[in-house]
């Protein structure tokens, strides 16, 4: 931690920040992790688990047409393993 950086939020501070309308606003899509992460301060997401349930709330769900970063390097790693694949079918075979 550098001097001009404040010390991490105790428990109890990271609850406090997880007020009834931000768990709402994740819950519905409006906010995600990472900037609750970021601008809350809150840096253990079990306490969000804890906080959805207190509130009754559920996960967020991603759209099923919005590409997730998985899906996008998967993509990724499937066309680089076609582009090897069609790479090694077009080297002649070596003669013995």
């Amino acid at each position: 931690m550098d001097m001009f950086e404040a010390p991490p939020l105790s428990r109890d501070e990271q609850l406090a920040a997880l007020t009834p309308q931000v768990m709402k606003d994740y819950a519905e899509g409006r906010l995600s992790w990472s900037q609750i992460r970021h601008e809350l301060d809150v840096e253990d997401f079990s306490l969000i688990l804890l906080r959805l349930g207190d509130e009754g709330l559920k996960l967020p769900r991603a759209p099923a047409d919005r590409p997730t970063k998985a899906r996008g390097w998967l993509r990724d790693a499937i066309s680089e393993m076609q582009a090897k694949t069609q790479t090694t079918a077009d080297r002649p075979i070596p003669s013995e």
